[in-house]
């Protein structure tokens, strides 16, 4: 019988989580390694521009599993550590303190960061970006203490900061450099819909402009925009995009092209690594294609796919996309491909009730490929989820009986 197999994961966030706990089912003898830039064990970021910033959720329920988890498993959880270089030849890892850890098996969890706009006044004290916890915290403070709130960026981070900001009861401005809300991500359609709804909550969007500079003193007083207006504000959130951190891969002379380059078994061109969530560009056997994304409910799937081939299993991650948020009183509900689309569906028409409710499908040269469903009814999205698995073409009746809520789904 050989040595026990060591397993080394290169990043603590969910997928890194994920992964030890799929290792350590598949494997009960081998040796895990949890390595983390951040002085904490995994936790869910998505809490962070949610409920964890407008303290609705408490600390101990953004982690992922309590220490004692990790414990019990002999995972090692090495915080505060940071990779600076990888060695596939050697099969080594070492860290920035000088340490080295050999490996059979590594997996890249790496993640993203936040990209920073590059305009005078960006290092002003009140300019926040979001990514870790401490970033949630000092946001939150800053929130707290705040009567005027600028978010830049229409994308989900600053939608859900917004929401955060408005409830707080901040005046808050949107800026964005769309016309609509999210329209990049989710088309017209949706992008109308919130558009309208946030207007309808008192956050004044500024559209098709951006950040010509922040201004103020010795803090930040106000962002001036590309149009020449400047909106006061004490406190400004950036959600502007993130990129993927796969340099450590790339000088290790691994595939990298808009992310570290996966096959279905999540297996980069070395095969004794692997590489999972934000950073992973996967092969998607769903849609025959490779994708990128940067999702909670990904990186969580990814992970534990990732975990259980690395200890000798071979599960390809052919699971359904799938995102959430949370805006105002909305609940935001998205499954399947909204990556790459061509036409969408609107199903009936919004509802503009107390509870309102809108469904929208996406489609790619006729295929049915995703649906996002606002406030979605009591088994709605099972049906969806069951049928978008099979990647339907449509026929120009089922493209009627999509439009009409009272007809079953093709």
């Amino acid at each position: 019988m050989g040595d026990p197999t060591t397993y080394v994961i290169i990043g603590a966030g969910l997928a890194g989580g994920r992964a030890a706990e799929a290792i350590r089912e598949r494997d009960p003898q081998g040796r895990i390694v949890l390595v983390g830039s951040e002085p904490y064990l995994p936790y869910h970021r998505p809490h962070l521009s949610k409920k964890y910033l407008m303290g609705k959720r408490p600390l101990e329920k953004v982690f992922f599993k309590p220490r004692e988890f990790y414990d019990e498993n002999r995972i090692e959880v090495l915080t505060g550590r940071t990779a600076v270089a990888l060695d596939p030849k050697a099969h080594q890892v070492t860290l920035a303190d000088g340490a080295v850890l050999r490996y059979d098996r590594l997996l890249l969890a790496t993640g993203s960061e936040p990209r920073h706009l590059n305009v005078v006044g960006s290092d002003l004290a009140g300019v926040h970006y979001l990514r870790t916890l401490p970033d949630s915290d000092r946001l939150r403070d800053a929130m707290m203490q705040a009567q005027r709130g600028v978010v830049v960026g229409g994308g989900f981070i600053g939608a859900e900061v917004a929401s955060a900001f408005a409830q707080q009861g901040l005046q808050t401005t949107l800026i964005v450099r769309e016309e609509l809300l999210l329209r990049r991500a989710v088309g017209e359609v949706v992008g109308r819909f919130l558009t309208d709804y946030f207007t309808g909550k008192g956050v004044t969007l500024r559209t098709e402009t951006a950040v010509d500079a922040f201004v103020g003193g010795d803090r930040l007083e106000g962002v001036r925009t590309t149009a020449g207006e400047i909106i006061p504000g004490g406190v400004a959130a950036v959600g502007v995009g993130v990129t993927p951190r796969t340099a450590l891969a790339q000088a290790a002379g691994l595939a990298v092209d808009n992310g570290v380059l996966v096959d279905e078994y999540l297996q980069t061109s070395d095969p004794d690594i692997f590489a999972a969530g934000d950073i992973a560009a996967f092969w998607s056997p769903l849609y025959r294609r490779r994708m990128r994304i940067e999702h909670w409910d990904v990186a969580r799937q990814q992970g534990r796919t990732a975990g259980l081939n690395m200890a000798g299993d071979h599960q390809p991650w052919d699971q359904l996309p799938y995102f959430y948020s949370d805006l105002f009183d909305l609940d935001l509900q998205a499954y399947g491909d909204l990556f790459q689309w061509d036409e969408t569906i609107q199903r009936g028409p919004a509802n503009p009730s107390a509870r309102p409710s809108l469904t929208v499908f996406y489609l790619y040269q006729g295929q049915w490929r995703g649906a996002l469903v606002i406030n979605p009814a009591v088994g709605q999205l099972e049906a969806i989820q069951e049928r978008l698995k099979s990647v339907p073409t449509l026929s120009p009746a089922d493209r009627k009986r999509l439009a009409d809520p009272t007809a079953e789904l093709p």
